[in-house]
C-alpha cells in the first residue's frame, strides 16, 4: 500500500498538512505500508496517515511506516509482526488467532490495545511521552483463550492493564513498567515489575519479582511469592 498522493499542502505562505486516511479489507498473506513524503521537504513528524486494515485471514505484516494518527490492525486468524509500528496517536491490534509480536511498537501520546486468543511479546511495548494520570490505561493486552508470555519489556507512563482468560496464564521475565500494572487472569501469574502499584487478581499462584518498591495487592490466590529488590510496600 503505497499512498502517493501525499495530503500535503504546502506553499510559501503558510504550512499545513492534511491527514490522508486508508481503511481496508484484504485477504492477503503479508502487508507492507509505505506514506509519501512531502517532495525536497522532509517532515519533522511521522506523516498524518491514519490506518485501518481488516484481513480476513492470517497476516503477516512486513513494514508499516511512522503514523501520527492512530492505526489499527486486525487479522481473521494468526498475526505476525515483523516491522515496528511507531504512532503519535492509538494503536490497537487484534487477531483471532495467535499474536506474534516480533517488532517494537511505540506511541508518543495515545494508547496501545493488543488482544487476541494467545498473544506471545518478543519485542518491546512502549509509550514514549504522555501526560501523567494514574487513571489512563496507556496500555491494554488481552489474551482471550490461552497464554500471555511477557519475553520483552512493556513499558507505560500510567496504567498498565493485563488480562488472561480461559486455559494458560501469564509468563515471563521481561518488566512490565507503569505507574500502576493491574493483572486479571484465569491462571497462574508469573511475571516481574517496575511499578508503584502492583494489583494482581486470579486463582491460580501469583510470583512478582519487583525492581524496587511497590504497593501489592493480590486477590483470590492461594499461593503468592512477592519479590521487592527496593522497600517492600506491603
Amino acid at each position: 500500500i503505497y499512498n502517493s498522493a501525499g495530503g500535503s499542502i504546502y506553499d510559501t505562505n503558510f504550512d499545513s498538512i492534511a491527514a490522508s486516511a486508508v481503511d481496508i479489507t484484504t485477504a492477503v498473506d503479508r502487508l507492507r505500508i509505505q506514506a509519501a513524503d512531502r517532495q525536497n521537504d522532509a517532515l519533522e513528524e511521522p506523516f498524518p496517515y491514519e490506518l485501518t486494515v481488516r484481513d480476513v485471514d492470517g497476516l503477516t505484516v512486513d513494514a508499516v511506516a511512522a503514523s501520527s494518527r492512530p492505526v489499527s490492525i486486525t487479522a481473521g486468524t494468526s498475526l505476525d509482526l515483523l516491522a515496528a509500528i511507531v504512532s503519535g496517536d492509538d494503536v490497537s491490534i487484534s487477531a483471532g488467532d495467535s499474536f506474534i509480536v516480533s517488532a517494537p511498537i511505540a506511541t508518543a501520546f495515545g494508547r496501545i490495545a493488543l488482544a487476541a486468543p494467545d498473544i506471545d511479546v518478543r519485542s518491546g511495548i512502549r509509550i514514549l511521552d504522555t501526560n501523567p494520570d494514574e487513571r489512563v490505561v496507556d496500555i491494554s493486552i488481552t489474551a482471550t483463550a490461552g497464554n500471555l508470555v511477557l519475553n520483552d519489556a512493556v513499558h507505560a507512563v500510567n496504567r498498565v492493564q493485563l488480562n488472561q482468560e480461559g486455559t494458560g496464564g501469564i509468563q515471563g521475565t521481561a518488566r512490565v513498567g507503569g505507574d500502576v500494572i493491574e493483572v486479571r487472569a484465569a491462571g497462574d501469574v508469573a511475571m516481574a515489575t517496575a511499578a508503584n502499584v502492583v494489583v494482581v487478581s486470579t486463582t491460580g499462584a501469583v510470583t512478582v519479582d519487583e525492581a524496587d518498591a511497590a504497593a501489592f495487592e493480590i486477590r483470590n490466590s492461594p499461593t503468592v511469592t512477592l519479590v521487592a529488590h527496593g522497600a517492600d510496600l506491603l
